[in-house]
């Protein structure tokens, strides 16, 4: 799933409709009903991307992305899309790899909205993974199932390193929602959508950190 789109993103216009002239039926004097007040336009991709030129800490990133975090079929939410690319430049591995599990895949698979951005780590066999370049840094998507047989869709920032498809591996990061999708026999697949890195010595000791255009890194 491609994650093209997130940078190069451009708030869309919003038209201009004339009020429609309401006449009176009676003989009295012609009267225009007044326009009806134009509802507030919701938050576009655009305007996250532009929040997040200032900010600096994982938390802060969670923050500006949990509203646009959703359950997705065939496709990675919105919010997902942000922080992995915030992610690619800034995140570290202590912000993505908790001391222990907070939260699992029955749980978020239950009540996701309580589960959404807690943090957990996921080792397993890789079922497929392509890496992204399309918003910049390398990022691998893919699937995993883990060691209880469940499937999680990951985007992976950081090094991949030589995990290829039915490689054993783990990969640890935020939980953003739960991910649907149509599988080649026909059928329909439930997992949990994460963002996060792969257990490797290059992401473990992930320290220099070269921000995007218009952000600002996080320091160490």
């Amino acid at each position: 799933m491609r994650l093209s789109g997130l940078v190069l993103a451009v708030l869309s216009l919003v038209g201009c409709h004339k009020p429609i002239a309401i006449v009176a039926e009676d003989a009295g004097p012609t009267r225009v009903a007044a326009p009806a007040a134009k509802a507030a336009p919701e938050p576009t991709i655009a305007d996250f991307v532009a929040q997040m030129g200032a900010v600096t800490t994982y938390a802060e990133a969670i923050a500006v992305t949990r509203p646009m975090m959703s359950d997705a079929v065939d496709e990675t939410s919105d919010g997902a899309k942000i922080l992995a690319v915030w992610a690619s430049t800034h995140a570290l591995w202590k912000d993505v790899a908790p001391g222990i599990d907070e939260t699992s895949y029955a749980r978020v698979m239950k009540d996701v909205e309580s589960e959404r951005t807690k943090r957990l780590c996921i080792p397993g066999q890789i079922i497929q993974i392509a890496v992204d370049r399309s918003a910049g840094a390398p990022i691998a998507v893919g699937l995993i199932r883990s060691d209880a047989g469940n499937l999680f869709r990951f985007a992976g920032v950081g090094s991949s390193g030589d995990i290829l498809e039915d490689s054993y591996a783990r990969i640890c990061g935020t939980v953003t929602g739960q991910y649907t999708y149509h599988n080649s026999g026909g059928g329909v697949g439930h997992a949990v959508q994460v963002v996060g890195m792969f257990d490797l010595a290059a992401n473990r000791g992930r320290k220099l950190l070269q921000p995007m255009a218009g952000m600002t890194a996080a320091k160490p």
